[in-house]
This record gives structure tokens, sequence and C-alpha cells, in this order.
């Protein structure tokens, strides 16, 4: 990775993963660099919130597992509602 905007490469990202079905759906709030530094990002796992990711066939009850290079998308705010559904025009 060489970087996003301003977050390097060892960067961490904080959030919330959800997961239902086949599906987990991530959303991610902060950002943590190498250096310490902490900044507010709006970020989703996959590239849209009505997809998100599919689960590695080794994931069990419990235990989730995806891939370790996972697309990210930077949106201007989370919305709210449950995952795998589709948006209201209104959204």
């Amino acid at each position: 990775m060489t970087g996003l905007g301003e977050l390097t490469e060892g960067t961490l990202l904080f959030g919330e993963l959800f997961t239902q079905g086949t599906n987990v759906y991530g959303r991610y709030d902060r950002a943590q660099t190498p250096d310490g530094k902490t900044y507010p990002v709006c970020f989703i796992l996959g590239t849209s919130e009505e997809d998100g990711l599919e689960k590695v066939s080794s994931s069990e009850p419990g235990a989730v597992y995806i891939s370790n290079w996972s697309p990210l998308a930077a949106v201007k705010r989370f919305v709210f509602r449950e995952p795998g559904t589709r948006p209201k025009p209104e959204d």
C-alpha cells in the first residue's frame, strides 16, 4: 500500500463490522497512523454499502473471516439501515 491521501502504510482503521447471511459489512470512523495521530474518517468495507464483502468459506459462527486485502470506499456519511438492503431514493 502506498497510502491513501494522508493515510500511510501501517494505518489502523477502527469501526464496526456487521454480518448477514454470507456477507460482512463494515463502517470505519477513525484512522490511526503509525506515528499515533488519529483522524476522523468515513469509510465502508467494500465498494458499495449494499454489497459488503463475502465471508471466506472457513468462517464459522462467532469467527468471521474476510480477505486481509479488502476494498474500502469513502462516503460522505453513513446511512444506517439493515445491511444488505437497497437505499430508498431519499437516502
